[in-house]
């Protein structure tokens, strides 16, 4: 994992966002969008280039990609700290409240279920 990348790949607050999301459990762009209150194509541009770096992975199931925190990344002091400082900013709080709302409605989360 090259580290300038990793660190250009997290000097985007969208890009952080979308990390803090992930740091709970793997996740499906819809959610991501949703959640962020983002479009769709600002998502993938800003996942693909997490992906990229090393520090997200994806799967596909049927129509949908899963997006979680690379088992890599998982393992650094610096997403142990990331973890710390998400937990005390309140935009992330707010992230993660709207993440917990999304999670039983979600199409795809009850296709990811049916296939687990």
């Amino acid at each position: 994992m090259d580290m300038c990348e990793v660190f250009k790949a997290l000097g985007e607050a969208t890009r952080l966002r979308i990390m803090a999301l992930l740091s709970q459990q793997e996740l499906c762009v819809c959610v991501i969008c949703k959640a962020l209150c983002i479009p769709q194509p600002t998502a993938s541009k800003h996942l693909n280039r997490l992906r990229m770096s090393g520090l997200i992975r994806c799967r596909r199931l049927s129509q949908w990609c899963y997006y979680r925190i690379s088992d890599t990344f998982a393992a650094t002091p610096l997403f142990s700290c990331l973890k710390k400082l998400w937990e005390e900013d309140s935009q992330y709080a707010g992230d993660l409240k709207r993440l917990q709302a999304l999670l039983d409605s979600c199409a795809c989360k009850e296709q990811m279920l049916r296939h687990d």
